[in-house]
């Protein structure tokens, strides 16, 4: 199936200025009284306001998609990693998923750009290390709320039942395991992704 990067990267990116503004409303109004009257309206004008910057600007950024500035993409890569890292009660196994979103998008500039071959193995390689540190980066996020909260040891529980003790070093050992092997699929699955990208188009 034949994805359209141009509709999959614009509501990408038009996802995120309507989703920071409706976020920042929600904390003026937490640090203003919090009167649950006015919350709609907080959160109403927030998602207005990033709706006006996506009328402004979002089909300029789709035109120059594959040549944004490294830290808007990574802004974007990484506000998506907070978010499903915040969606999942800071489990980051879903996280993974974006090292595909990563490999993708990589493999597609590669293709419009044209990089020589040297410059080409480079990025492929510079993707996948960065991809893996961003998840390094939400793995240790996670881990350091799972050892710090006095409740992961019964949500553990919860999960596995009686089939091991949960102690503190069982904890210690799910969160340097776990994380070590979503790191490492992160980073596989980003290069094999954007391999496949670029070998679908000399295929076409």
């Amino acid at each position: 199936m034949k994805i359209n990067d141009k509709i999959l990267f614009g509501l990408i990116i038009g996802i995120v200025f309507p989703s920071l503004f409706i976020f920042f409303a929600g904390l003026i109004w937490f640090y203003s009284g919090q009167t649950e009257s006015n919350i709609p309206a907080f959160l109403l004008f927030g998602a207005i306001l990033g709706l006006l910057i996506d009328i402004k600007y979002l089909n300029r950024l789709i035109k120059k998609r594959y040549t944004l500035p490294i830290w808007f993409v990574i802004a974007i890569y990484g506000f998506y990693h907070i978010a499903i890292l915040g969606f999942f009660m800071g489990i980051p196994v879903v996280n993974s998923v974006l090292g595909m979103l990563a490999g993708f998008y990589y493999g597609k500039k590669i293709i419009n750009q044209k990089p020589s071959v040297v410059e080409q193995k480079l990025l492929i390689k510079q993707v996948y290390i960065y991809s893996g540190i961003i998840m390094g980066m939400m793995c240790i996020l996670s881990g350091s709320i799972a050892l710090l909260d006095d409740s992961t040891g019964e949500n553990l529980r919860f999960i596995f039942g009686n089939i091991i003790t949960i102690t503190k070093p069982i904890i210690w050992a799910i969160v340097l395991v776990g994380g070590t092997l979503l790191i490492l699929f992160n980073q596989y699955i980003t290069k094999k992704v954007l391999t496949k990208t670029l070998k679908s188009d000399k295929n076409l």
